[in-house]
């Protein structure tokens, strides 16, 4: 303190003093100064700032006694030292050990935990005390055990462009860009360039996922005024070169960044910085940093690695994982369960309808919850837990259930879009299925074609094709990634990335996922506009085109009586405008009703809706996973567990895992569950109260046939059902939407057979001659309407007609007997939903009151 009182007097001195008085004074001083460094202590580092300040205004008044006696006053005003004068100069300006001695301590201190903190502060005077100390384009080099320094002093635009190098043995470096500032000024500026092989500051970030690797390179600029300028938003950054070893550097879950020391939040930061180039020579890589600021840098290596979270942080993800397995197995048990579900009812309607798109959706969905849930979250935990770092392993799990699941995934997800266009297409076929196009050449060649483009053996065929294409693709790019990873354990030269696999994946599966989610909403709008445009207003669900007709007491078919009393016509006017305001409500009220559910009883469309909901959740889940990433890798680190961006990520993690369990349920109700509830809930118990029924319709068939009366039976709803012309126009619309209407179709033409055409009443041969085109027409491959019945009865009528020379009348009228027993059976199958129908409700509410009418008139 002595010292720094003297120096302070001393400085005054030379303003109003004989300055080569005081310079013999401060010449006194230098020895002293020189001998307190040199015999300094760790007991005496506290001392260490005072000594700096005397050092610095030593400096300032060695800059004074120069300029004040310099010959040259031109030289003298740009510190410019030349001739005679040098014997002149303070002792310090010709004599730098001072600064050796200085910067030697300096090193030394940097060890000692007390002082490392305080060390760039000191440098920082240090450095502008030899920036003073220099003439213009000098450049002075100090090397210490810790420290090296590199400090320059010239004029602005010299620096444009120029690189300026340490004496250390990794040659750190920076290129200085083309500043504006140097280019606009002609004064003196110095640059501190300093490499710290001890590192002053933590070595890791506050979070402690990033490990420092380098040594530290501080720059600065100073100006003339002896002031540090800081230079930042460079529009052309500075180019930083560290030499750092390999060994950390080639582990394959590494991730290489640049770094700055961030003085006012006192933590490690990357904004402004990024690693531009790193290149392998050797053991060792050559890495650069481009920044637009000026400050101390550094590189850093880092994991992608939960091993550096803090226990409260892991604690946080063991429950997440704990939850994520938990649901997986959840998930497990409730896909494998739909699955047997479907197995076991898959010959029954809606569920059958569906044909492969369950079966292969709830598979996907069993393997994605099993592998995405349960054994990723039990590796991640037992990684955490083991506190170890085992990225191949892992990765190759990954890479293999990535192939798995993506493969899965994409078919499942295209093969719901084949679906969707089948379905419209089947749609098509059997509008063209009506009365009057029944002999038509040319609508049956239209049918044919639908038959074959919508047919199941295409269906297969291309789901097959898709799976095969993807499966090269997804394996390809896996084994790929694999084999490099085995091949390179040095990420820097592996071409084929763990970033361009995810980014090559995540392209095709997202464009896969968007194509098809388009395709899908197109069709369904398509779908839906023209419903509701065109055939809705035109037709109501009672087809109007069904008129009232008069009264005829021998069929005891109609509503109206032309010849009742006046006291009973009100109950004709109330049947007709209950039959009206029916039809106005259903035109006006029931659209949405009579898209979803009336029109569609094989809820395709209610499943394609769901489609597109469990795709858009999908699509939100990956969002909010990427940006949960995000929050991780904003500043281009691999992981940040700073408390908010944990915080921030977990929550996004939790609305994830909530999304996911949306999206699970919105899935299985697309890929079965919600047609195996419509069967178990909506038919199946109407089906239970009308087996018996069906069973005496089936029992009573062959005897309803033999007697030219098919529809005789008035207690068998079926056949009532089919007599009715109103009752039969609807379940006739209802077999078209069902795509069964070939079944009924087949069935008249079974009757016409035996009531018109006196089948059984005709010698064999023309029996023969008659079934030939009846089977063409519907038993055939290449059958516009051709029926699913079993095989044992389409090969037995085939074999009939193919050996008609050798079969009797007995033969054929056996084999036909066994066809009707088959239609009778698909029809009973349509009927048990029919009855769960507006439309029937709608007929039965009609012939009740017509028999009502009829009892009053006593017409039964």
């Amino acid at each position: 303190m002595q010292l720094k009182g003297i120096m302070g007097v001393t400085q005054r001195m030379y303003q109003y003093g004989d300055i080569q008085v005081v310079d013999q004074i401060q010449r006194a001083l230098f020895t002293r100064i020189q001998t307190m460094i040199s015999n300094m202590t760790v007991q005496d580092t506290s001392k260490m700032v005072d000594i700096a300040r005397i050092i610095e205004m030593w400096s300032y008044n060695a800059t004074n006694s120069v300029k004040l006696m310099a010959a040259d006053m031109s030289n003298a005003s740009n510190n410019r030292v030349t001739g005679n004068n040098v014997d002149s100069m303070p002792l310090g300006m010709r004599d730098s050990s001072i600064f050796s001695s200085l910067a030697s301590t300096l090193s030394n201190m940097i060890p000692l935990s007390g002082m490392k903190s305080q060390t760039p502060s000191l440098v920082k005077l240090f450095s502008s005390t030899i920036v003073d100390s220099l003439s213009p384009s000098e450049e002075k080099r100090l090397t210490t055990s810790s420290l090296y320094f590199t400090i320059r002093k010239d004029y602005a635009a010299n620096f444009n462009g120029t690189s300026i190098t340490d004496d250390s043995e990794n040659a750190n470096g920076v290129l200085m860009p083309s500043i504006s500032l140097f280019n606009d000024t002609a004064g003196l500026y110095g640059t501190e360039l300093v490499t710290y092989l001890e590192n002053p500051n933590p070595s890791t970030t506050n979070n402690g996922t990033a490990t420092i690797q380098s040594s530290v390179v501080s720059l600065r600029c100073i100006n003339a005024a002896g002031n540090y300028l800081p230079l930042s938003g460079l529009s052309e950054p500075l180019v930083l070169t560290f030499n750092v070893s390999a060994t950390e550097l080639d582990k394959p879950n590494a991730t290489v960044s640049c770094k700055y020391w961030n003085e006012t939040v006192s933590d490690w930061k990357e904004d402004g910085c990024q690693l531009t180039s790193k290149v392998k020579i050797s053991n060792c890589y050559i890495l650069s940093c481009s920044c637009d600021h000026t400050t101390q840098f550094a590189t850093f290596v880092e994991f992608t690695s939960y091993t550096n979270y803090t226990t409260e942080q892991k604690t946080a993800y063991y429950i997440l994982w704990g939850f994520d397995i938990g649901i997986g197995l959840l998930f497990v048990i409730v896909s494998a369960t739909i699955l047997i579900l479907i197995i076991i009812f898959k010959d029954s309607q809606p569920v059958k309808a569906k044909y492969i798109a369950p079966f292969v959706g709830m598979t996907s969905i069993l393997l994605e919850s099993f592998l995405s849930y349960i054994v990723k979250a039990s590796i991640m935990i037992g990684l955490t837990a083991s506190g170890t770092n085992t990225p191949f392993g892992l990765n190759t799990i990954t890479y293999v259930s990535s192939i798995i699941v993506s493969v899965a995934f994409c078919v499942t997800v295209l093969t719901f879009v084949i679906q969707v266009v089948r379905y419209q297409l089947m749609r098509r076929m059997y509008a063209f299925m009506s009365d009057e196009n029944l002999d038509d050449q040319h609508v049956d060649k239209k049918i044919s074609f639908y038959r074959w483009i919508s047919s199941k053996k295409l269906y297969v065929t291309s789901v097959v094709f898709i799976s095969v294409l993807i499966f090269v693709i997804f394996a390809g790019l896996s084994l790929g990634r694999i084999g490099q990873e085995v091949a390179q354990s040095n990420y820097a030269s592996q071409s084929f990335t763990s970033t361009i696999y995810t980014i090559v994946t995540s392209s095709i599966m997202g464009s896969i996922l968007v194509m098809s989610l388009v395709t899908v909403i197109i069709i369904f709008l398509f779908d839906l506009l023209y419903c509701l445009i065109y055939e809705y207003r035109a037709k109501p669900i009672v087809d109007t085109s069904i008129q009232v007709p008069s009264y005829d007491a021998s069929t005891a078919s109609t509503i109206e009586l032309s010849d009742i009393s006046s006291g009973e016509k009100s109950t004709k006017k109330k049947l007709l405008d209950d039959f009206y305001i029916k039809k106005a409500k259903d035109l006006t009220l029931s659209s949405m009703y009579r898209f979803f559910i009336q029109e569609d009883p094989l809820f395709f469309r209610v499943e394609t809706l769901l489609f597109i909901l469990c795709l858009g959740v999908l699509l939100t889940s990956y969002i909010f996973g990427i940006v949960s990433l995000g929050f991780f890798i904003s500043t281009n680190s691999a992981l940040d567990t700073s408390t908010s961006a944990f915080n921030k990520s977990l929550i996004m993690d939790i609305v994830r895992l909530i999304l996911s369990v949306v999206y699970f349920v919105l899935y299985v109700l697309v890929f079965g569950d919600l047609s195996l509830l419509v069967y178990i809930f909506k038919y199946r118990s109407k089906h239970a109260r009308n087996l018996k029924t069906m069973e005496r319709a089936y029992d009573r068939s062959a005897e309803s046939l033999e007697s030219g009366d098919s529809f005789a039976s008035s207690h068998n709803e079926l056949h009532e059902i089919l007599q009715d012309p109103l009752a039969l126009r609807l379940f006739e619309k209802f077999t078209v939407k069902e795509f069964s209407k070939e079944n009924l179709i087949c069935y008249h033409q079974l009757v016409e057979l035996y009531t018109i055409h006196k089948l059984r009443e005709k010698e064999s041969t023309e029996q023969v001659k008659l079934l030939e085109g009846f089977i063409g027409k519907f038993l055939t491959a290449a059958s516009a309407f051709e029926v699913n019945i079993p095989s044992h009865t389409r090969t037995s009528l085939l074999k009939t007609v193919k050996e008609k020379q050798n079969v009797n009348s007995q033969q054929i009228l056996k084999a036909l007997d066994s066809l009707k027993g088959d239609l009778i059976q698909n029809l009973s199958d349509t009927f048990s939903r029919f009855v769960t129908t507006k439309s029937y409700q709608y007929w039965v509410k009609i012939k009740l009151e017509k028999q009502q009418l009829m009892n009053a008139n006593k017409l039964n």
